[in-house]
């Protein structure tokens, strides 16, 4: 909660404080980045947390984790570096931030540290750390608009909130563990071994098409505005989008936090596993309901007290995206119920056919709607994803009665 609340709250101050345009810019690259982030960690993530939870050499598992993402990570930055530096309609200035923020995928690929602690739940050490540098980061952010500090700052800053996180886990772990690892005889041949097996696989393969494609229709509508509209109204738009993300962190840490019991629960009683699951759709749908209608109602009282009135078009944008969290919460459940069971093509087929339908939907009703056709556009693609596509998958009628029991 923390964390969401100076989300929200000093987020708002830097959007007030780049205004539209730039604050557009600095979205429409993120953006960029984020739809190839799935290439640079693979998308396995929550695979990474299953091998950790179930196999006794973490040691193997981290390293191999850590040197395939370290690989497709510097070629996701040489992809991202090349594509702003041809870029010839943008100034110099907006070049330089955005290379900045492209050295993210590298910094990613410290986040098997994160994995490996959440693998043994190891919940207080990740929460404290990332409590702390998320205040020190609200901090240096209201020091950069005090001192009216420019677009370039607010990059430093965002590698910043990636990296330092992984950065400082990795430190601790490395102290907690250094005896314990100096006793190891590493085998590169078993490294080897054991990274192919993991990692390199076509489950692997359908994980990072299913990361692409998650992260493009995410994604998409950015692109599409900056297309039809401009950098000003990507601002407007972003601005509503970013309470909508901020209030995904809930559901995030909830299943964060609760994915290695299921995994225990898994293993040891599939009835108590299933039950459990069941349990879960009911809460995070109600609760994200719940929250979801007040935000849509309040919105124009939001935006106006968190940005001023000069945004007063991302108000009708977050009345309708809020409602896009109750999709967002079961699709994260969705996909922790399908990474244990291992029905990674169903993730796959899912977030391909979320993809289609919201770029079908982007470019029919952004030209003519404008900001709130992407709206919409945005809603329907998650509810496809979270539940549409259920109805047409007969592979996973048993999943489909656990859901729909809510």
């Amino acid at each position: 909660m923390i964390r969401m609340t100076l989300s929200i709250v000093v987020g708002a101050m830097v959007i007030r404080h780049l205004g539209p345009a730039d604050f557009g810019y600095y979205s429409y690259v993120q953006s960029i980045v984020i739809i190839l982030t799935p290439i640079s960690s693979l998308g396995i993530n929550n695979l990474i947390v299953k091998r950790m939870s179930d196999s006794g050499r973490n040691l193997y598992l981290m390293a191999g984790a850590w040197f395939v993402k370290l690989l497709a990570s510097s070629a996701v930055f040489l992809i991202l570096a090349t594509y702003f530096l041809d870029q010839e309609d943008i100034n110099d200035y907006y070049t330089t931030c955005a290379l900045v923020i492209s050295l993210t995928p590298l910094l990613q690929s410290l986040v098997v540290v994160e994995l490996y602690n959440q693998a043994k739940s190891n919940f207080y050490i990740i929460s404290l750390v990332n409590i702390v540098l998320a205040i020190i980061s609200a901090v240096l952010k209201c020091v950069i608009i005090y001192f009216e500090g420019d677009l370039i700052y607010f990059c430093y800053m965002f590698l910043f909130d990636i990296g330092s996180g992984y950065l400082i886990l990795f430190l601790l772990s490395f102290v907690r563990t250094a005896k314990y690892l100096s006793q190891i005889d590493v085998n590169l041949r078993d490294l080897w071994n054991s990274t192919v097996s993991n990692f390199i696989s076509p489950a692997v393969g359908m994980l990072i098409l299913s990361g692409v494609s998650t992260s493009l229709w995410m994604r998409l509508d950015v692109i599409m505005i900056e297309h039809y509209l401009g950098y000003e109204s990507v601002g407007y738009y972003s601005s509503a989008i970013r309470i909508s993300e901020a209030l995904n962190m809930l559901p995030t840490i909830i299943l964060t936090v609760l994915f290695p019991v299921l995994l225990s629960r898994r293993s040891v009683n599939n009835q108590d596993y299933q039950r459990t699951i069941s349990l879960l759709y009911k809460l995070l749908f109600f609760i994200s309901l719940f929250i979801a209608a007040i935000f849509s109602v309040t919105s124009d009282i939001i935006i106006s007290s968190l940005y001023g009135s000069g945004y007063h078009s991302s108000s009708t944008v977050l009345s309708i995206t809020s409602f896009t969290f109750v999709f967002v919460a079961i699709s994260l459940l969705n996909g922790r119920y399908f990474t244990i069971e291992e029905l990674f093509k169903s993730i796959l087929i899912r977030n391909v056919v979320a993809l289609i339908i919201n770029a079908l939907l982007n470019w029919v009703f952004i030209p003519k709607y404008g900001l709130q056709g992407a709206a919409w556009a945005s809603v329907f693609a998650w509810f496809t994803s979270a539940i549409l596509v259920d109805v047409f998958d007969l592979k996973n009628r048993k999943y489909l009665r656990i859901k729909y029991s809510v």
